[in-house]
């Protein structure tokens, strides 16, 4: 049996299958060509985003495992450090990036579209966002704070998404 899996390079991401017995690699085929950044896969393998110069991109993931673009999202060239989807009710994306905001979209589960919820979220000055985790259940929100090493909580919103600081 084999599995599809991406590998990021400097110059795009690269699809390989993988034989689960023997660990064969098979098929190398560039997917995305690129130098982009960070690159999220959703939690049910639907879709894929990453963040490009001008924003976030997001692709499809088809029956074969080859990527498709869907859309490319202007996230005022965000530069994002990290992703992560909420998906205890509607999907909700959250993305912490080098111009010190943090980021909130909603995700369409249909099309993997993404729309921007509310403003994005200052970081205090002089502290740099890096990475961004979730509780389990989704309540709370974790971010980390390269300049200052502090990590900051947010509570979520259960129905809405929407993020609400609690200290750092």
């Amino acid at each position: 049996v084999s599995q599809s899996r991406y590998f990021e390079g400097p110059s795009g991401v690269a699809r390989a299958s993988i034989n689960a017995s023997t660990g064969a690699l098979s098929g190398l085929s560039t997917q995305i060509t690129d130098s982009g950044g960070v690159l999220y896969f959703d939690p049910t393998m639907k879709y894929v985003y990453r963040s490009v110069t001008a924003g976030l991109a997001t692709y499809r993931v088809d029956g074969t495992g080859a990527l498709a673009e869907v859309v490319d999202v202007d996230l005022l060239s965000t530069g994002a450090q990290s992703m992560v989807i909420r998906r205890q009710t509607a999907p909700v994306l959250y993305v912490v990036s080098e111009l010190n905001s943090i980021l909130t979209y909603t995700q369409d589960s249909a099309s993997g579209s993404l729309s921007q919820l509310g403003a994005a979220l200052a970081v205090p000055s002089g502290s740099t966002p890096t990475r961004i985790a979730l509780d389990p259940l989704g309540r709370f929100a974790f971010v980390i704070y390269k300049n200052t090493n502090k990590i900051a909580a947010f509570t979520i919103n259960a129905s809405t998404g929407v993020l609400t600081s609690v200290g750092a």
